[in-house]
């Protein structure tokens, strides 16, 4: 019958992507497609009971009747929970640190240490705090921008980083930003820096960038952007007589700290404006 169409669409695929193409019948008792059967005949009742529905609303309740009634339906087919703070903060954490180990992995295994140019000191510290500044200003001409190409970063960054930095304390937040600074630039300037210019020092340099670009592609535009980042992050380490890590970590630290904040602070702005566009004004507190 044309009514049960909907029912069978949804119970193949299920079956599918749990058991592969072996029918059900090879892991379940006999009993459960006997309570099937009987689940598919009250189905076909209640669907001819409801035939002056939409086509839609009846395809909806027959799609809620069989999750509720058959045995089939994987527990992972269940719509994922959001990702709760102490997950998000793990999950940066093993993903920026995770960077750092491949770092010393493979500078382990070519007798190259991704640090050997890293060295502190407090001018070095201040070149990397001041050379922030020119980031900081492209940001906020890109944040200010009406071109599509950057509002449709700006809202990605709302909507995905937005919610979780909102739970963040600040402390969360600079943990955040020192792991994105420290990890990538030892990955990136320190060891596969030193890596390419045992091949050619230009070489080095636009493939260092051109892979620091693609690991944040999150739109096209972004990656140019982050291409053209490294690039500057790449040039700093020549502003003293000798190379220095410290100083591209210091502004990619500092960078992304400020980001995080301008992220942070345009979600809130958001969300305090639909509020208000609600009509929902927030609660005030009587003394």
């Amino acid at each position: 019958m044309d009514s049960d169409r909907p029912f069978f669409f949804c119970l193949l695929p299920l079956r599918l992507s749990r058991y592969g193409s072996t029918p059900q019948s090879d892991f379940v008792p006999t009993f459960t497609n006997r309570r099937q059967t009987r689940s598919e005949q009250a189905l076909t009742k209640s669907t001819s009971q409801s035939a002056s529905l939409p086509v839609i609303a009846q395809f909806d309740q027959q799609l809620d009747s069989v999750t509720q009634r058959t045995t089939c339906m994987p527990q992972d087919s269940r719509p994922s929970k959001p990702l709760t703070l102490s997950q998000f903060l793990t999950g940066a954490g093993l993903f920026e640190g995770g960077m750092l180990l491949v770092a010393f992995a493979l500078g382990f295994l070519m007798n190259i240490q991704p640090t050997a140019e890293l060295q502190w000191s407090w001018k070095s510290f201040a070149t990397g705090v001041l050379a922030t500044i020119p980031m900081l200003l492209l940001l906020a001409a890109s944040f200010l921008s009406k071109a599509q190409g950057m509002n449709q970063i700006r809202i990605f960054l709302r909507d995905t980083l937005g919610p979780m930095l909102d739970q963040c304390r600040l402390v969360d937040i600079v943990f955040l930003s020192l792991m994105a600074g420290i990890c990538e630039e030892v990955l990136f300037r320190g060891f596969l820096l030193q890596w390419a210019r045992g091949i050619n020092a230009t070489f080095a340099i636009m493939f260092v960038n051109v892979l620091f670009g693609l690991a944040h592609a999150i739109t096209p535009l972004y990656a140019w952007l982050a291409g053209i980042t490294g690039l500057y992050l790449t040039a700093l380490m020549g502003l003293e007589s000798k190379p220095n890590l410290l100083i591209p970590i210091t502004t990619h630290s500092a960078y992304d700290l400020v980001a995080f904040l301008v992220v942070l602070w345009d979600y809130r702005h958001q969300k305090s404006h639909k509020k208000n566009a609600s009509g929902k004004a927030p609660d005030v507190t009587q003394t």
